[in-house]
């Protein structure tokens, strides 16, 4: 699999802690995403009688992290509308700007196809996205964000890097798909990667 819509998606519900930690890049061959959704039932089955709500988890600086992680994936540029969707229902006020002001701190991390050369089970075989958290750790905000569906705080599931995960591009380069995306969605209301093709009669 690639860094593509979904898997950029999954990465950040992971982030989000709306997903154990390592569910987001779990092949399915070995049995990694079995033992992720048998954890996953188990989760559910406790937060039935002892819930945490998505708006317990669901802060400004959640979403300031989720978008730092987009920036370091290289993900997909339909994550900011997806993002700005849940941002929406949980009343958290997230925009273009945070996007544009955390573009320009945040370098790219993730040596991922389709923007690199390794394969998301690569990723997962490298540690997930806690090892890309890891990386991040200096740049995330933990003091109000954190808090996962599983009940722990996020910065306790951070582990060590791999060479899959180094600076991978510079600040300026990984900006100009962030800039064309911003400017295409100004002109047009929509972010995606092709413009829309004319329809014939």
């Amino acid at each position: 699999m690639v860094m593509g819509t979904a898997s950029t998606m999954a990465c950040l519900t992971e982030t989000l802690g709306l997903m154990l930690p390592g569910g987001a890049t779990a092949p399915s061959g070995p049995g990694d995403r079995l033992r992720n959704a048998v954890a996953s039932g188990r989760t559910a089955a406790r937060l039935a009688g002892n819930p945490i709500r998505p708006r317990e988890i669901l802060t400004k600086a959640t979403f300031e992290n989720a978008i730092k992680v987009l920036i370091a994936l290289g993900g997909s540029m339909n994550a900011i509308i997806h993002l700005t969707a849940i941002a929406r229902r949980a009343n958290v006020p997230v925009g273009l700007a945070d996007f544009d002001r955390i573009s320009r701190e945040v370098p790219l991390l993730v040596n991922c196809k389709p923007s690199g050369e390794f394969w998301l089970q690569d990723m997962h075989h490298s540690g997930g996205v806690p090892v890309l958290l890891k990386s991040l750790q200096a740049m995330l905000d933990l003091s109000t964000a954190g808090r996962s569906c599983n009940g722990s705080i996020t910065s306790t599931h951070l582990l060590s890097g791999s060479e899959l995960f180094g600076l991978y591009q510079s600040r300026s380069r990984q900006r100009v798909l962030w800039l064309s995306c911003r400017a295409r969605w100004r002109r047009t209301g929509r972010c995606s990667k092709h413009p829309p093709q004319p329809q014939h009669c």
